[in-house]
């Protein structure tokens, strides 16, 4: 699934994606500037994703892995199993926050 905003610079508060019960899937946003990104429940999903102002939630999701770019300021992630996340020199100062997390790469 690819999803492109119109207009990278603007952004779009009231913009934010969810994602339930989601199997074996790769997720593209690029382009522009989201609120937030929420997983629940998902399963063997890649989420690749350019720009987040606010953060990212992950509840009871197993096999995950996120590919970061421009901006992440932090990560939620609740219940979660094999969680992979994958920051680059921009991306670097971002906030985990982890409750019940049996693995988790950063």
């Amino acid at each position: 699934m690819d999803i492109d905003s119109k207009d990278p610079k603007k952004v779009d508060k009231s913009l934010v994606h969810n994602y339930f019960s989601c199997k074996n899937m790769v997720i593209r946003i690029s382009g522009g500037k989201l609120k937030s990104v929420n997983l629940e429940g998902c399963q063997k999903v890649e989420l690749h994703v350019e720009s987040i102002i606010s953060e990212l939630n992950l509840m009871n999701c197993k096999q995950v892995k996120i590919f970061s770019g421009v901006q992440l300021p932090s990560v939620t992630v609740e219940n979660g199993n094999e969680i992979n996340l994958f920051l680059n020199h921009k991306t670097k100062g971002c906030k985990l926050f982890t409750t019940c997390v049996r693995s988790m790469w950063v």
